[in-house]
C-alpha cells in the first residue's frame, strides 16, 4: 500500500510537522485530553467493560490514558524515555504506575491466557520483528478475546525500514491472524496525526488502518 506523504522534501516535512505540533499543543491546552480515536473508535471496537483485562503493546507516553480510567489496564512500552511520562499520566488517571512496564514487546512479561483485550496503536511498524509481537499477543490473549491493531499509514517521520513495514501491514497482519484461526474485521478512517479529532480543519488529516482480530 502506498503511504501518505511519501517523497516530501525536507522543507515540506518540516512545515507539516510544525502544523501537527501547533494543533496538538492548542488542542491539549484547551480541551479534555480524550482523543477521538480512542473514545469513538477504539473503545467501541474493543467493547470495553470494567471487568475486561486490557494490555496495550507500545503504550507510548500515555497521553491517551484518560480514555481507559476504570479499566484493568496494563501498558508495555519498550522505550525507557517514555516510561516516566506514561507513569505520571497513569497516576493522574487512577491507574497504578506499576501497570506501565518497560519491556521488550517481543517478549511480553505477562502470563499466557491472561487478558481478554489487546491494543497496539501506531507501534507495530516500529518493531524489528512484528510477527514475533503478534505471536506474543496471541499467547497472552484468552479464547474469544479481541486484539486491535491500528496504524497511521503515513511516511512522515518514519525510517525507511518502518515505512516498508507499514506498506506490508494491510496484507501480512490479517493473513497472520487468519492463519491462527482468528476472525478479522478491517476498517480505515481519517483523523489528525495523534488521533485528537476526525474533522478538524486546523490540522491535516491522516489515513489510519485498523484490524480487529477475534480469537476462536
Amino acid at each position: 500500500m502506498k503511504l501518505q506523504y511519501e517523497g516530501l522534501s525536507d522543507k515540506a516535512l518540516e512545515m507539516l510537522g510544525s502544523d501537527i505540533d501547533k494543533f496538538n499543543n492548542t488542542w491539549t491546552s484547551q480541551r479534555s485530553p480524550r482523543y477521538a480515536i480512542h473514545e469513538r473508535i477504539i473503545r467501541p471496537e474493543l467493547d470495553l467493560h470494567h471487568e475486561d483485562r486490557l494490555v496495550e503493546v507500545c503504550a507510548g507516553y500515555g497521553n491517551h490514558l484518560p480514555s481507559y480510567i476504570g479499566v484493568d489496564y496494563r501498558g508495555i512500552e519498550p522505550d525507557e524515555a517514555r516510561i516516566g511520562p506514561a507513569r505520571e499520566m497513569a497516576e493522574a488517571c487512577r491507574i497504578h504506575p506499576s501497570k506501565i512496564m518497560c519491556a521488550n514487546v517481543e517478549r511480553i512479561p505477562i502470563q499466557s491466557n491472561d487478558c481478554n483485550r489487546v491494543l497496539c496503536v501506531n507501534g507495530l511498524h516500529e518493531v524489528k520483528y512484528p510477527e514475533t509481537v503478534l505471536s506474543e499477543i496471541d499467547r497472552i490473549l484468552v479464547s474469544r478475546g479481541k486484539a486491535l491493531i491500528v496504524e497511521r499509514m503515513s511516511a512522515c517521520f518514519e525510517s525507511p525500514e518502518a515505512q516498508e513495514r507499514l506498506r506490508r501491514t494491510p496484507e501480512y497482519v490479517p493473513a497472520w491472524f487468519e492463519r491462527q484461526g482468528y476472525r478479522t474485521l478491517k476498517k480505515t478512517f481519517l483523523a489528525t496525526y495523534h488521533g485528537e479529532s476526525f474533522d478538524n480543519s486546523d490540522s491535516p488529516l491522516f489515513r489510519f488502518w485498523m484490524l480487529k482480530a477475534i480469537k476462536r
